[in-house]
């Protein structure tokens, strides 16, 4: 966690950033998952998947945020906060099923780096993911 506020608009000066990294990272998406499980036949803590993905994205920023100082006040070149999150629940699986499978590399969280773009070029997507997130 060092590195990353290196590539922010306003990093802090102990660091001794390189000139070629400030004000790179435009945002970090912290994205939840599901597999297509309906929650009905799974668990009655949550009301549907699109609810638990969102849940499992709220606990990562709370736990990245929380655990590293700083990382919450980082902001863009645009001067927006870094770190957002969003839940999709089975809607973006790596593996596609057509019944409802338990699979757990669909079960995940996925963090979405985006880039400020040399002018003119399009903008880089680095994606991140741990499956098998509960």
């Amino acid at each position: 966690m060092q590195v990353l506020p290196c590539y922010t608009a306003e990093p802090p000066e102990e660091l001794a950033c390189s000139d070629d990294t400030i004000g790179k990272l435009e945002a970090v998406f912290i994205e939840g998952h599901t597999d297509n499980v309906p929650m009905s036949i799974r668990n009655k803590n949550f009301n549907d998947n699109w609810e638990l993905s969102a849940m499992r994205a709220v606990q990562t920023y709370k736990y990245l945020l929380d655990g590293h100082s700083g990382l919450g006040e980082l902001m863009s070149g645009t001067d927006e906060r870094l770190f957002s999150m969003s839940g999709y629940g089975e809607g973006r699986p790596i593996r596609v099923y057509e019944d409802p499978t338990a699979d757990e590399e669909n079960r995940r969280i996925d963090l979405r780096f985006i880039m400020t773009p040399p002018q003119g070029e399009v903008p880089v997507i680095v994606e991140v993911r741990a499956a098998g997130v509960r």
